[in-house]
């Protein structure tokens, strides 16, 4: 038998016996209640938790741990080991034994010093965390009961666990992990491949074994063709007659003709495939090895075993393990970026075009997500005990005047009081253009430059969402896409061509030329905020308090589709609002 076919038979027998394996492990994970039926189990617990009921969460012969009060026992790993029994709302813990682990347990271990390496590694106490409230989402999008929805406790939670324990951007890094794996658990085979003991060792054995075999066949097939040159030898009969070999060769009285290159057109071909197939399956290894999962997992074992926490080799490993952190496409699904459109910055800078160019709108940019704009949505949730408001809030404690704006809070829906207050940011915005208050800015101080910036970012972003994700809103996707288009033809059409001497400025022109009662509302109200609120500070002030409030006023939705696409591909600022809104037991907006 040939080379090359034996190595294939080979490969294929052995990448056939990985598809069986996948097959069987995903069979495993969709019965067992640590992936298939957790939202089930989780919601059962939470259920039992919300009741007071704390009794299933110490676990049999781990007397030695404390509980921190303020910390509820959520679960992280481990429960698939223990007792279950159902439950009208899922499947509970009757009774739990030394292999759960639970966020308690983990702060109380972290926090002791005894335990090398959760003291050298402190942030494995947020994925820790992160791992737990992945649980919580996937209950949402496993529609199950929500026992949490509106209570007091989930809220406190996530001013004592998140809000009040660390900056912003941890609040949002933890969030951002929890995506991250329900991102993996949904879109990715790492859960079920290495899911259980066994079942990893054999995956990366297989993996191994075909790249091992790819290597050994291509360094056998280099040898071996190594001197050929041609594909096809053939010997016809000379034509007696003529005795004339065009393309042959005399050799010994009869004629050699070659045909075909064997390098080009077998040896590199064969070695590109053994070569793609290497690669892929040495990104498996590494993928895993630097993944969370695996650092989740060796951490609960190391944690649940005393054995682990004994050895010095243990820890070693296990140090160097946590180390190797997670390489650039195998990292969470956000991005640390947001979306950014303007109408009247898109507008105001273009040059007059064919009206048949003006039906599209201003191309889309996007902007990092700074410690500024997740310090302010974090602070305006502190500060809303629980409570959304369509901007209402933020209008009447921000301003002495505010009962005067509150007509701009009022709309047919969220998308048109977006556009409006998006318009009066952008004349504002434009404003210091045409006179003297950037001299009023840099007076301010840095807290006012800071303002200016958290409102304008998220103005531009909840423009983006209006038009390029209107499902994620609450109103009508159609209708809001539409909404957007047709203001972005009005404010073209308006600022489109020279300013006459007595409109020089952005809101003038606007005034006079727009049609829509969108654009006009908003040139209303910015010229209010110029005109009541003369102080620079207070009025960015009152518009980044605002565009939070929207923010989150927007964020809660059923729409699980739409936010399920959006972490398949790249999770937007809203799906992390979405979240934590989500572990604070705020699902519905107020009515």
């Amino acid at each position: 038998m040939d080379i090359i076919p034996c190595y294939v038979i080979v490969l294929c027998l052995l990448s056939l016996a990985k598809v069986m394996l996948k097959l069987y492990a995903f069979w495993k994970a969709s019965k067992s209640y640590a992936l298939g039926g957790n939202p089930q189990l989780i919601a059962g617990y939470m259920e039992k938790l919300q009741q007071g009921d704390h009794s299933d969460r110490r676990p049999q012969g781990s007397a030695r741990y404390a509980y921190a009060p303020s910390i509820p026992p959520l679960i992280v790993m481990g429960e698939d080991k223990q007792k279950i029994e159902e439950t009208p709302h899922g499947y509970s813990i009757e009774q739990g034994n030394s292999s759960l682990v639970t966020i308690d347990m983990v702060w109380r271990m972290a926090s002791s010093g005894h335990y090398v390496l959760l003291a050298s590694h402190p942030w494995l106490k947020d994925l820790c965390l992160s791992f737990a409230l992945f649980k919580f989402l996937t209950r949402r999008f496993a529609k199950t009961h929500l026992a949490e929805c509106g209570s007091a406790k989930a809220f406190s939670f996530v001013l004592d666990v998140l809000l009040n324990n660390g900056s912003a951007d941890r609040v949002f890094s933890v969030i951002a992990d929890g995506v991250s794996f329900v991102h993996d658990s949904y879109y990715s085979s790492m859960p079920t491949s290495y899911f259980g003991r066994l079942l990893p060792i054999l995956n990366m054995a297989l993996s191994l074994s075909i790249i091992t075999w790819c290597l050994a066949g291509g360094a056998s097939i280099l040898h071996r063709y190594s001197h050929s040159r041609h594909q096809i030898y053939c010997s016809p009969e000379p034509d007696a007659e003529s005795c004339t070999f065009p393309h042959g060769h005399w050799s010994h009285g009869h004629v050699r003709l070659e045909f075909g290159n064997i390098f080009f057109f077998n040896t590199v071909p064969t070695l590109t495939l053994f070569g793609a197939v290497v690669i892929a399956e040495a990104w498996e290894i590494v993928s895993y090895l630097c993944s969370n999962w695996v650092k989740m997992t060796m951490l609960c074992n190391y944690m649940t075993h005393e054995s682990w926490q004994q050895s010095p080799c243990v820890q070693t490993l296990l140090g160097f393990l946590m180390t190797l952190r997670r390489i650039k496409y195998c990292r969470r699904s956000w991005s640390d970026r947001m979306g950014q459109r303007s109408l009247l910055l898109g507008a105001h800078e273009q040059q007059p075009m064919p009206p048949f160019f003006c039906l599209s709108y201003p191309k889309m940019q996007y902007a990092k997500v700074t410690p500024q704009v997740t310090a302010a949505i974090a602070d305006t949730l502190r500060s809303s005990n629980g409570t959304l408001s369509k901007g209402r809030t933020a209008v009447l404690h921000k301003s002495r005047i505010g009962s005067h704006l509150l007509w701009a809070c009022e709309g047919r829906g969220t998308s048109d009081v977006i556009l409006t207050w998006h318009v009066a940011t952008g004349i504002l915005e434009l404003e210091p253009r045409h006179g003297g208050a950037a001299a009023s800015s840099t007076s301010s101080g840095r807290s006012a430059v800071d303002k200016r910036a958290v409102a304008t970012h998220l103005s531009r972003y909840c423009a983006y969402l209006v038009a390029d994700v209107p499902e994620l809103l609450p109103d009508d996707r159609a209708w809001s896409r539409k909404l957007y288009k047709t203001l972005s033809r009005d404010i073209t059409r308006a600022l489109a061509g020279e300013p006459a001497e007595h409109d020089d400025t952005v809101a003038a022109r606007l005034a006079a030329r727009s049609e829509h009662e969108v654009v006009k509302g908003g040139v209303r109200l910015g010229r209010q905020l110029m005109e009541l609120i003369p102080d620079e500070e207070a009025r960015w002030a009152l518009l980044e308090s605002f565009w939070c409030e929207i923010l989150l006023y927007a964020a809660p939705s059923d729409n699980l589709k739409a936010h399920k696409k959006a972490i398949a591909h790249v999770t937007e600022l809203l799906t992390l609002v979405w979240a934590l809104l989500t572990h604070a037991g705020i699902v519905t907006r107020p009515n």
